[in-house]
């Protein structure tokens, strides 16, 4: 779990710089920080394979907690027991 934290956290990153550095160039205006950023390529690169990478076990997530919370309503009585009867 951490390392997807840590994954997360460089993905955020990674698009703050992107962006920082694409309002630079359109605007003009490079300053101190434009030569010490990586590349628009790099940090597009980067952020397509976080999307690659994350988005597949955003999903094995969200059906896996939805599967336990399921069983997990069953198993503590949450809900009613299902009868015959409507």
């Amino acid at each position: 779990m951490a390392l997807l934290e840590t994954r997360l956290r460089i993905d955020v990153l990674c698009g703050l710089m992107y962006l920082i550095q694409e309002r630079q160039l359109k605007s003009r205006q490079l300053g101190r920080l434009n030569f010490r950023l990586p590349s628009l390529e790099l940090l597009d690169d980067v952020g397509f394979k976080s999307i690659l990478f994350g988005f597949p076990l955003l999903t094995l997530a969200l059906i896996s907690g939805s599967l336990w919370a399921e069983h997990a309503a069953i198993v503590l009585h949450l809900r009613p027991a299902r009868s015959g009867r409507r």
